[in-house]
């Protein structure tokens, strides 16, 4: 339409088939793009895990006694909705019976 009012002579310089390859070719890496945030998506919640499982084994490894997982909100709106929490509690130099408890809070969203 812009081609007939200012008389540019566009179209008729352009191969026939000209738009018709940047049509399918822009259709092609929009399908890639879709499969490729359908995978994120996928995989977005199943790497979280990994991630907090794994800093929750390090602080089982480096004597903390209670360590627990604490969901803060809904995870539909980020996957990132998880939050450690550790206790840690040291043993006295001497064997007096008396436990001194230092509380270790560490907020992690992911």
């Amino acid at each position: 339409m812009a081609d007939d009012i200012l008389k540019l002579g566009i179209y008729a310089t352009l191969p026939v088939n000209f738009l018709r390859k940047i049509v399918d070719n822009e259709e092609f890496h929009w399908k890639r793009l879709v499969l490729f945030y359908l995978v994120k998506l996928c995989l977005a919640q199943v790497v979280e895990s990994v991630i907090l499982l794994d800093r929750i084994v390090y602080l089982y490894e480096n004597d903390f006694n209670n360590v627990y997982l604490v969901k803060l909100f809904d995870p539909v709106l980020s996957p990132r909705c998880h939050s450690i929490v550790a206790n840690f509690v040291e043993t006295p130099f001497f064997q007096t019976g008396n436990h001194f408890s230092k509380q270790k809070v560490l907020l992690n969203s992911g």
